[in-house]
């Protein structure tokens, strides 16, 4: 019953689908795709204030653990994949499981953190805002049920609050709260079927080992000039894409060597971007 409704409504979406929409949707979808969320959180982390990057990325990688465990768990099929009426608009981004909507729920955890840690209530409008408009594209672009992006979008909410107690809470001890929350996804090793959590959780130690290299012996500090933040943002992207290709090119392609790629990726961010920013005294 719920996947005959949900069915309906994708359907009921696209059917006001034409070429101005086409473009929207697939532009308004971006804000939940990994690219823009790296590049906003390499901004904040260098060049804004290393705090903030440190809550922002221990709230938006958790969250997208969270939201690949749950993929795993329930292996949901996209609605394209259950009725071959739906049109699918953005093949390249619906590779996976459906349940819960990955793309709502990273786009939404990015502007409800943000808020959480700015407190300004127009923040918490954009987090709807962005994060209502992403949840309709993934419905007109037919890649998701109504289910997934609900379910995606108050798990966005519900997390970045919830990291955002602990890393408060617990900062003085931030690198033992990052290893238990680390510890606690461990388990989805075993029974991730995708590539996705691999990935994500990579990510998420290089980001934990990296945070800990950077507070235990560089410890660098924010800038207020101009230049020096944007050379600070060109270094990390251009180091974390070079880290990146050239693994990829040696590495061969499976599951042990992308966990030691991606680890390597966040951790040079992180951890080692630092260093060379403070040699440089940027």
């Amino acid at each position: 019953m719920v996947t005959e409704i949900g069915l309906k409504i994708v359907k009921g979406v696209q059917s006001i689908s034409n070429g101005f929409f086409d473009v929207f949707f697939n532009t308004v979808t971006m804000f939940g795709e990994e690219a823009l969320i790296i590049l906003l959180l390499v901004v904040i982390y260098f060049a804004v204030n290393k705090r903030f990057g440190e809550y922002l990325g221990y709230s938006i990688i958790s969250s997208m653990l969270v939201n690949t465990a749950i993929k795993n768990t329930f292996k949901a099929s996209r609605p394209f994949e259950v009725d071959d009426t739906i049109i699918n608009l953005r093949p390249e981004t619906s590779g996976g499981f459906s349940f819960p909507s990955g793309h709502t729920q990273s786009s939404t955890t990015v502007f409800a953190s943000i808020y959480n840690y700015c407190k300004k209530n127009y923040l918490l409008m954009i987090a709807l805002v962005v994060g209502s408009l992403v949840a309709l594209s993934r419905l007109y672009l037919g890649v998701h049920f109504p289910k997934d992006v609900i379910v995606g979008f108050a798990l966005a909410f519900l997390i970045s609050a919830l990291t955002y107690f602990l890393y408060n809470k617990f900062e003085k001890k931030k690198i033992t709260l990052f290893v238990i929350t680390g510890l606690g996804f461990a388990p989805f090793l075993f029974l991730a079927k995708t590539n996705d959590f691999i990935t994500i959780y990579a990510l998420y130690w290089g980001f934990v080992l990296g945070v800990f290299i950077e507070n235990k012996y560089v410890n660098f500090q924010d800038t207020t000039n101009n230049l020096n933040r944007l050379l600070r943002v060109l270094i990390a992207l251009v180091s974390v894409l070079i880290v990146y290709f050239v693994l990829k090119f040696v590495f061969p392609d499976n599951n042990i060597f992308r966990f030691i790629r991606y680890t390597c990726v966040s951790f040079v961010a992180i951890g080692i971007v630092p260093i060379v920013i403070k040699k440089l005294n940027l």
